[in-house]
């Protein structure tokens, strides 16, 4: 707590006689004749040209929405795909990098007709495939090609606002291979409507409501039911100025509402207000004057910008004391201070440490379990083939050797937790030799990650999805999009059932103490303490077909 406060040149009741009570006699008459058409003046010019730019970003972004969604349609390599499933890492390669080069960036679905092949990109609370492709949305874009459509009445669940969905089927000549369906939630438009101080609205063709932003209003009949006089629209009983301009691109309005009722109500309070300040002033300044002394005036304007360095810059400076009458008084309000920076700074301290104690707390959950596991593979080895399990024993060596070097540490390089990988798997592989298989992909390892975040993944893949009685195949895949690593855990292994798929969703979601599956909970944790909560694991399985484990952090260097 330091600083020194600066006097202004008067004092704070000579600034209220004039900053409030002589402007309020000579223009009080005119203000009151001129701020209403000037406030209404305003309004329209802010709405008008916030609406006007938001048309244009809305415009720009809806085609290059169409365009993206034009040339993944025609794309050869998914055409390839969703006949013969091949080139899958090619086709999210492309699908990635047209969301990634798109602003905002959107989520998507692609899926045979069959809906047996899927490439998927979608939060952890998003929309099943069969939610969003149901027999009727199906039908429409097998019977609509090379045109997109907007799908509608697409929910989530009642916690969440339907995603705004925009797909379109995917032919080759008079066939139909497959489907293509981009969204955006909610909170993923507001790089477009996020400096739009009105009420923002998109509808479609039928003049329903789709997406809404910054709204309190309950339109279930959207706004043909409400009556209009040129630009103004009653709704609700209030008074609003209406705005609106169809997307050419989508068969989409955008419409936006800016309330006109607060305009009276504003300007009587803010006259009434301004005019008893004026009294009040008026009235502390002629009495308080006679009864203290102008050193106390002084420590009470002192008091006062105190207080506003504190709410402007979040700044404790404490008021120099002067011998008066107001001594005793400062004196507590400098201690009420002292206390307050107190607290701060052992509430930062506080929560810096509790975070560091729970992410080595969880860093040191996944050792035991994962020694445990390879100790009783190396016992196994030891009466199958002595040679085997000596390697795996040096591997092991190897393996702790680097645990025991980076202890003390919380991130590592991605290359030097790869190499660790590599030799955990290289043990898994002397144990089932021609029954396992895994394949590394890396573009770029020089990323810091969680020490250890990929082991207890791979570990809980091979330990669930590998029966041993047919190939088991492992494949590793980091990306670096945008300001996100992103780290991709696939098996061909025997899956789960929904039931079980969304007991470990929920699991993530909840983060319960007391999990039958802690290690995907304890890395998700971790990712989430290090990153923050829009960070972690997602998951997704098929039975029998496999597991897809995608961990997402922050691509630091």
């Amino acid at each position: 707590m330091s600083g020194k406060l600066k006097h202004k040149s008067l004092s704070m009741f000579q600034q209220l006689l004039k900053i409030i009570i002589i402007p309020l006699i000579t223009v009080g008459i005119l203000l009151m004749i001129l701020l209403p058409f000037l406030a209404g003046f305003l309004v329209y010019l802010s709405s008008s040209e916030s609406f006007i730019n938001t048309v244009k970003l809305a415009t720009i972004t809806f085609s290059d929405l169409q365009t993206k969604i034009s040339e993944l349609s025609f794309d050869p390599v998914i055409h390839e795909y969703l006949i013969n499933g091949t080139n899958e890492i090619q086709v999210y390669e492309k699908l990635y990098f047209a969301s990634n080069s798109s602003q905002p960036r959107f989520y998507f679905y692609l899926t045979d007709i069959k809906k047996t092949k899927t490439a998927i990109y979608q939060p952890s609370y998003s929309l099943e495939v069969d939610s969003i492709f149901s027999s009727v949305n199906s039908r429409l874009l097998q019977q609509s090609p090379n045109t997109i459509l907007q799908l509608t009445n697409i929910g989530i669940n009642k916690n969440f606002t339907s995603p705004l969905v925009f797909a379109q089927g995917i032919f080759e000549g008079d066939e139909c291979l497959g489907y293509l369906a981009i969204n955006y939630y909610p909170q993923h438009l507001e790089s477009i409507f996020g400096n739009v101080d009105q009420m923002a609205f998109l509808t479609n063709t039928h003049g329903k409501i789709i997406y809404s932003y910054n709204s309190s209003l309950v339109l279930e009949t959207g706004f043909n039911a409400h009556k209009k006089w040129g630009p103004f629209i009653l709704v609700n009983g209030n008074l609003f100025f209406y705005q609106s301009s169809p997307l050419e691109i989508t068969n989409i309005t955008l419409i936006s509402l800016t309330s006109l009722s607060f305009i009276p109500q504003i300007i009587y309070a803010i006259l009434i207000a301004l005019l008893l300040a004026a009294v009040t002033a008026v009235f502390v300044f002629t009495t308080f004057r006679r009864r203290f002394s102008k050193d106390t005036f002084t420590m009470l304007d002192d008091m006062f910008i105190s207080l506003e360095e504190y709410r402007n810059k979040g700044i404790l400076i404490p008021v120099q004391i002067r011998d008066n009458s107001m001594a005793d008084y400062i004196q507590q309000y400098n201690n009420i201070l002292q206390e307050i920076q107190s607290l701060i700074e052992s509430n930062r301290q506080l929560m810096h440490e509790t975070t560091v104690a729970q992410i080595k707390q969880l860093q040191s959950q996944f050792n035991p379990h994962f020694i445990f596991n390879t100790l009783a593979s190396i016992q196994v080895m030891v009466h199958n083939d002595p040679i085997v399990a000596n390697d795996m024993i040096q591997k092991l060596a190897t393996m702790l050797r680097y645990s025991i070097r980076f202890g003390e540490e919380s991130k590592v390089l991605l290359s030097d937790d790869i190499e660790y990988i590599k030799d955990y798997l290289s043990l898994q592989k002397m144990r089932f030799q021609e029954l396992l298989e895994y394949k590394i992909m890396i573009e770029d390892s020089n990323f810091l990650v969680p020490k250890l975040i990929l082991q207890p993944i791979i570990e809980n893949s091979i330990q669930h999805g590998f029966k041993g009685d047919s190939l088991f195949r492992v494949e590793i895949a980091v990306y670096h999009i945008l300001d996100d690593l992103v780290m991709i855990v696939r098996d061909n292994g025997c899956g789960m059932k929904m039931k079980e798929l969304k007991k470990i969703q929920k699991s993530l979601r909840e983060l319960p103490e007391n999990s039958s599956h802690i290690g995907l909970v304890n890395c998700h944790r971790r990712l989430q303490l290090f990153y923050g909560p829009q960070y972690g694991i997602t998951i997704d399985s098929k039975e029998a077909k496999g597991t897809v484990i995608t961990l997402t952090c922050k691509a630091e260097r």
